[in-house]
């Protein structure tokens, strides 16, 4: 009886194998759908905006008074595609659509943007990394009260004030109401 391949003990400890393959490859799946359920809309729109911001945007000269709302095609902040972020596009956005932080919301121009960027609302902030106020811009609608939804994506970057180059927290907010 001892040189048989199919004897109990193999047969067992084969169960035990299929058994442990199959609750491991379950569990597996189970941690993957996880992820894939947070990873999935509003904070996949948070990321691709901010992507977009570090962009120099469509037209790259967007950033000047004679482009009008309606002629740009893609809001970016950089210079060309870097992580140092153009003062004066910076400025024409938070010019352009204003603040409910600061209490100079354009809602045409908040839409306008928001269609842009392919999202329901938003609220981008460009501060100084060391926490100053001087230099901080808002963006967009600050309110998420009712908001079902609300993702942030973080990035970083530079912006030269008055010849000194500052390092820049940029937080783009997502939302769904």
């Amino acid at each position: 009886m001892k040189g048989q391949y199919f004897s109990f003990d193999a047969i067992i400890a084969t169960v035990i194998m299929v058994i442990a393959f199959t609750t491991l490859v379950a569990y597996w799946y189970g941690v993957q759908s996880t992820i894939d359920a947070r990873t999935g809309g509003v904070y996949d729109d948070a990321l691709r905006v901010a992507d977009s911001l570090f962009s120099p945007g469509q037209p790259e000269n967007w950033g000047n008074t004679s482009v009008p709302v309606g002629g740009i095609r893609q809001v970016g902040f950089a210079n060309g595609f870097s992580n140092s972020l153009n003062s004066s596009k910076v400025k024409r956005l938070a010019n352009m659509v204003g603040s409910t932080k600061t209490g100079d919301l354009n809602p045409a121009n908040y839409t306008a943007i928001g269609n842009l960027l392919r999202v329901q609302g938003y609220y981008i902030t460009v501060e100084p990394s060391n926490g100053s106020v001087a230099g901080a811009f808002y963006i967009g609608d600050s309110n998420f009260t009712g908001a079902r939804e609300v993702a942030v994506a973080n990035r970083g970057g530079t912006m030269y004030f008055g010849g000194v180059r500052t390092a820049m927290s940029v937080k783009v907010y997502v939302y769904t109401k």
